[in-house]
């Protein structure tokens, strides 16, 4: 405070702008975190599956329906597969969908040049 001016009066330069980032999530991205979360979502079934063949195995509760163990069994199965497939493989059904698309982020979608030389001859 050697110039005299308290901290409220002294001018504060401006923030620089906030420059768009180029880099965003694209609609593929997205698509490919919903499809992992489905998979976190089957494989939470599936544990929910397994649990009920454990306690019925151990007898602590019996099945109140006459629905074979193997019915459950088969539903943890195809849980696992369908959970693992869409948490580790998201990126291939994201391709089938969207096609394959090995462009960069933030690349455009169609691209215009931006000035051309015209010729006046």
């Amino acid at each position: 405070m050697l110039s005299g001016k308290t901290p409220a009066t002294d001018p504060q330069p401006p923030h620089p702008p906030v420059e768009p980032v180029a880099h965003g999530m694209r609609p593929r991205d997205w698509f490919e975190v919903g499809a992992r979360l489905l998979g976190v979502w089957s494989l939470m079934s599936m544990v929910g599956e397994m649990r009920g063949i454990v306690l019925f195995q151990m007898d602590v509760f019996p099945l109140a329906t006459r629905t074979p163990l193997m019915v459950y069994v088969l539903h943890a199965a195809c849980d696992a597969a369908v959970g693992f497939y869409l948490l580790f493989a998201a990126g291939h059904l994201a391709g089938i969908v969207f096609g394959n698309d090995d462009r960069p982020r933030g690349f455009p979608v169609d691209p215009t040049p931006a000035s051309s030389p015209s010729s006046d001859t």
